[in-house]
């Protein structure tokens, strides 16, 4: 295997940490996650991340997703399978913090309340004040 200085990997590090290094390094990437072996590299990295974030193997996540029809579990809106975000509690580890799948918006908004419930009925009211007769 070529091996390289230290000197010359401390010049390599310190170019891609500059804006013209990141801007040519994003741009290249950008450009290899649009090539079929991109998608594939990217979809892997996914399904592994699912796995060590969650504990939930490619199997068991197509089989949430086939039992809620293809649709977010709060708004019953079809979403495709890549669109679909992995609902689950913060304060819980692995296979057991998994809830449901939802599409972005419901899960952010489960995030949103999750954290601040005290502002629901604001909210609430505050639309029902600026509701359109």
């Amino acid at each position: 295997m070529f091996k390289t200085s230290k000197a010359t990997r401390k010049t390599k590090m310190k170019y891609q940490q500059s804006n013209k290094g990141r801007k040519k390094h994003n741009a290249a990437n950008k450009k290899y996650k649009q090539t079929i072996k991109g998608k594939a590299a990217n979809k892997k990295y996914e399904n592994k991340a699912q796995y060590r974030k969650y504990g939930l193997t490619t199997k068991q996540r197509i089989s949430m997703y086939i039992k809620q029809n293809g649709c977010c579990y709060i708004c019953r809106f079809p979403i495709s399978y890549d669109d679909i975000k992995t609902d689950h509690n913060h304060k819980l580890k692995g296979i057991k913090s998994v809830r449901k799948l939802l599409c972005h918006r419901c899960n952010v908004l489960v995030g949103w309340v999750e954290s601040s419930p005290e502002l629901i009925n604001p909210v609430l009211d505050y639309l029902e004040e600026h509701k359109i007769p």
